[in-house]
């Protein structure tokens, strides 16, 4: 009855449900872990900015394809592994350039915005 649903499941990564597809996405790799208090709202923030990024880009969130939920997904993870790594649910930070950096480390391609 949703357009998208998607699961999100700790370490073993998370999972995009379309209409039409399902895709499973791996976790990002932490270089430590301390606490997953927060993780969760983190990789739905990661998610949403990818979504509405590509909203825009596309003319519209129904726009929006399966590659870039994919990217939109992986945003997430990578978001989640920075909560992960530090103690308490709003202790961390990032740039832009670290961001993306973390992200080709773990999924090998660059964020195209």
């Amino acid at each position: 009855m949703v357009p998208i649903l998607i699961r999100t499941l700790g370490s073993k990564g998370s999972i995009i449900e379309t209409r039409h597809d399902a895709m499973h996405i791996k976790p990002a790799k932490p270089k430590n872990t301390s606490d997953p208090t927060g993780a969760g709202d983190a990789y739905r923030a990661g998610f949403v900015a990818g979504y509405i990024k590509f909203g825009l880009k596309r003319g519209g969130l129904k726009g929006v394809t399966p590659d870039d939920l994919l990217v939109c997904g992986q945003m997430g993870s990578v978001a989640a592994v920075y909560t992960v790594e530090k103690y308490g649910t709003q202790t961390h930070t990032f740039t832009r350039v670290e961001f993306a950096k973390r992200y080709r480390e773990n999924f090998g391609s660059l964020l195209s915005f």
